[in-house]
């Protein structure tokens, strides 16, 4: 079973959370989320209050090792990311995935955050455009969603159901994506198919 690493900040973005959450505990993958503070009960950008699996005492490289894919949402609290003690349990989070060739998706605000951070360089990325002008080491691709080697990207709360079946895509493959999207009747959400035919 393929196991994903969600770290929460307060004020994450519910939708890119929650929604990512659900879908792959669907799926049959397991999600730990995970505080970056001391508190295991956190509150999102949209007063939407959920507790954590664990707070960020979980957070040593023993229990990393046994996670395929790290997850970070964006959300206004992203500038809790930048908190000097969120910071450098984030840096060695990040690095601990990059150098263990590990995958990483990150979505709205978060792909800024690597970037501001010097944890990402030279690779293609979907950013909230609000945080577009503000990328300095990667290149912004204007797509929902963008796969480049390890690192999955996308711009905002819309686009998380697409977003989370690129994770799907890329922890299973394309043949087992596309079997849990039927199952979760996916092409609807698509603008080809974007109403139902009695």
């Amino acid at each position: 079973m393929k196991k994903i690493l969600a770290i929460v900040p307060n004020g994450f973005e519910e939708i890119e959370l929650l929604q990512t959450v659900d879908i792959l505990r669907r799926t049959g993958f397991l999600v730990s989320m995970v505080s970056l503070s001391e508190e295991k009960e956190l509150v999102g950008t949209h007063n939407i209050n959920i507790i954590a699996d664990h707070n960020n005492k979980y957070l040593t490289n023993d229990n990393l090792s046994a996670y395929d894919l790290l997850l970070i949402p964006g959300g206004k609290g992203y500038v809790n990311y930048f908190k000097e003690e969120n910071c450098l349990l984030l840096k060695n989070i990040v690095n601990f995935f990059l150098q263990n060739n590990k995958k990483i998706a990150a979505i709205c605000a978060a792909p800024f955050v690597l970037d501001n951070l010097n944890l990402i360089k030279n690779f293609n990325i979907s950013v909230t455009p609000s945080l577009e002008n503000k990328i300095q080491h990667n290149r912004i691709v204007k797509k929902r969603v963008v796969v480049d080697n390890n690192l999955i990207t996308s711009s905002g709360p819309a686009d998380t159901c697409f977003f989370t079946f690129k994770i799907i895509e890329a922890l299973v493959g394309e043949e087992k994506a596309t079997d849990y999207k039927n199952q979760l009747r996916y092409y609807y959400c698509t603008e080809e198919n974007n109403f139902i035919e009695s």
